[in-house]
């Protein structure tokens, strides 16, 4: 599935610049697979508002509105999950000298 800011923006394709684009377009939805192929790493409320908005394509308002919370607690946990996942998979890269 492509993160949301990139549905929709295939037909651009056929313009100028589509190379670029499509390449963009490829390591977005390659970054959020990794993401979600870890999602195993999340726990409790913020595994079910990743998994709603990555995996089920919901948006933050329908998310929040389905589980009754405020958008913004919504886009708080996506990106706390994102922070968390990334810091994991940086962790466990060889070589990682920052730690945690």
């Amino acid at each position: 599935m492509l993160p949301s800011p990139d549905k929709g923006k295939l037909d651009g394709l056929h313009r100028e610049g589509a190379l670029e684009h499509a390449i963009e377009v490829m390591a977005r939805s390659e970054a959020a697979n990794v993401l979600v192929a870890h999602r195993h790493l999340l726990k409790g409320r913020m595994r079910r508002i990743f998994d709603l908005y990555h995996i089920k394509g919901l948006s933050q308002a329908v998310i929040a509105n389905k589980l009754g919370l405020h958008r913004q607690t919504v886009a708080t946990a996506l990106r706390n999950a994102r922070v968390l996942l990334a810091r994991e998979l940086r962790s466990a890269l060889p070589g990682d000298t920052k730690g945690g």
